[in-house]
């Protein structure tokens, strides 16, 4: 299963390993809009693709 963010600027951030994904989010939140998100804020963005 993939899991995916989507970010309202448009980027869409996806991977197979809940892990790494928290991780790229956490960066693109922080590169793009100056943001820190905890694990959990990010998992309650995630999406799960089939």
């Amino acid at each position: 299963m993939t899991r995916v963010v989507r970010c309202t600027c448009g980027t869409e951030v996806r991977h197979a390993d809940e892990a790494e994904l928290i991780r790229q989010v956490q960066q693109h939140a922080r590169e793009a809009h100056d943001l820190v998100l905890s694990d959990d804020q990010v998992r309650d963005m995630v999406e799960v693709e089939p």
